[in-house]
């Protein structure tokens, strides 16, 4: 029989102050190294060497009940889990972490795996790395911001502003000669990471 399937299904939730569990009892808990661990939660916290290097939590499953057609647990008279292997079991309608170095005891109805550990989604990529398509976004206008001028297929980057018309935009390839360009050829857009500027008497100051 695969036991694999005898795994609690993960259902974390990441662990903050304002992200704690309602009420007291036993939770899972991931450490950040990975590792999955039974604690009790009790008073608002969990164990005072454990709650600031917990990183994800999740309530534990309810006992073994044979009725449960769905269940994750797993008769002892059906399977046994792989050895030394944390499993939880189930003795008497209560639960307890479980290490499975040899047979178990006789009053063991059923187990489980503890559930895999919690992995923090990665962050979604942005294809276009901060640039707004025109499109979807119009320049601001008489605002100085970056913009993709596309030239034979090729993205150049500009700076730019929109003026006047929503169709045109002036484009500054140098200070003394603007060029203006149609918003057809301006592919995206984005502001300056900073854009203010000091004063010019700050560049005079201790001459």
């Amino acid at each position: 029989m695969d036991t694999s399937i005898c795994t609690l299904p993960s259902n974390w939730t990441p662990y903050s102050k304002d992200t704690k569990p309602v009420k007291d009892g036993f939770y899972f808990v991931t450490a950040p190294s990975g590792s999955v661990e039974l604690y009790r939660f009790e008073d608002g916290m969990f164990p005072s060497y454990a709650d600031k290097r917990i990183i994800a939590w999740m309530p534990e499953p309810e006992p073994y009940n044979p009725n449960d057609k769905h269940s994750t647990w797993m008769p002892v008279s059906l399977a046994l889990p792989v050895r030394k292997r944390k499993v939880l079991v189930t003795i008497r309608n209560d639960i307890y972490s479980y290490y499975c170095g040899s047979n178990f005891r006789s009053d063991v109805t059923a187990w489980m795996y503890f559930p895999k550990p919690y992995k923090p989604l990665a962050p979604k990529s942005d294809p276009l790395m901060g640039w707004m398509p025109l499109e979807q976004s119009l320049i601001p206008k008489h605002k100085l911001v970056r913009v993709l001028y596309r030239f034979n297929d090729i993205l150049v980057p500009l700076i730019g502003y929109r003026e006047g018309s929503m169709d045109c935009h002036y484009v500054y390839f140098n200070l003394r000669h603007p060029t203006e360009v149609s918003a057809l050829d301006i592919m995206a857009w984005k502001y300056f990471d900073n854009d203010e500027l000091p004063p010019l008497e700050a560049f005079r100051e201790g001459k």
